[in-house]
């Protein structure tokens, strides 16, 4: 799915792709990130670098985990945002 994302973004004018990650950290400061991974950790990493957040796959595979990911998007998400 991260490849057919990845096509789509590309394809779009007012989109620009500044970097494809597989699981290591890199210090990139995209304004969105499209998670196709099952893993809540991806959104909060996300959330607290200042990015808006669009999860492809479940938010997280327990209801405490994604408990934590709408938390973090709540405490990160600047008032009036969406």
């Amino acid at each position: 799915m991260g490849q057919i994302h990845a096509l789509a973004l590309h394809n779009n004018p007012g989109a620009q792709i500044i970097g494809r990650i597989n699981r290591s950290p890199r210090d990139l400061h995209p304004d969105l990130v499209v998670i196709a991974t099952q893993s809540d950790s991806h959104a909060i990493r996300a959330k607290r670098a200042g990015a808006h957040v669009f999860v492809e796959k479940p938010l997280a595979t327990t209801v405490a985990d994604a408990e934590r990911v709408v938390a973090t998007a709540h405490a990160t998400t600047p008032r009036g945002s969406a």
